[in-house]
């Protein structure tokens, strides 16, 4: 119960969820005082921040943020480990992968192994599903199947597949760091 909260209650507080939600309220109150500037409100905040001007300033001050913290100089490590969220199943079946806006993170562990930084490249990602047996396979097995498909050979590759959040993959990863006794890891 955990994990659906955990997927379904932060799309209330999103602009899209959020204005929805606004407007839901304000439709259930029509007649009373509020229901207009509540529907309006609503309106504001779906429509605010998808203006290009909105999106791109707070994007370009994420994406300052986490330059800040890459280090100027990538140094050696024991693994590098891609988190998941950057590919999705493809629609059809045997076309492989989609790679979504955040699959430069694969790309970007790939190129850190193809530089020599770390001997070892983790994929992450549990099946995130809310119908039971769902045959799609967990974004580790997708991500891992696209690597080898770029030249990385599956000796060089480890799975984390059934960390579904990001708390869930930190732990898996310190428990396999522990046991491979790595010191050092390159979080992607």
């Amino acid at each position: 119960m955990g994990f659906f909260l955990s997927k379904l209650l932060p799309q209330l507080i999103y602009p899209l969820g959020l204005g929805l939600l606004l407007q839901l309220i304000a439709i259930s109150g029509r007649k009373r005082r509020w229901a207009l500037p509540l529907s309006i409100t609503g309106w504001l905040v779906i429509a605010v921040p998808s203006m290009p001007v909105v999106s791109d300033a707070l994007l370009r001050q994420l994406e300052d943020q986490a330059a800040a913290l890459t280090p100027k100089s990538i140094p050696q490590a024991d693994a590098v480990l891609v988190l998941g969220g950057g590919i999705r199943p493809a629609p059809a079946k045997g076309l492989g992968v989609e790679v979504n806006e955040a699959g430069d993170r694969l790309l970007c562990g790939l190129r850190l192994w193809k530089q020599g930084k770390a001997p070892v490249l983790i994929t992450s990602g549990a099946r995130v599903s809310f119908t039971p047996n769902d045959p799609i396979a967990p974004e580790a097995v997708l991500s891992q199947q696209l690597a080898q498909e770029l030249g990385i050979p599956a000796s060089a590759m480890l799975l984390n597949d059934r960390a579904r959040t990001t708390a869930e993959e930190a732990q898996h990863i310190n428990q396999l760091a522990s046991a491979k006794g790595w010191k050092q890891l390159i979080l992607v």
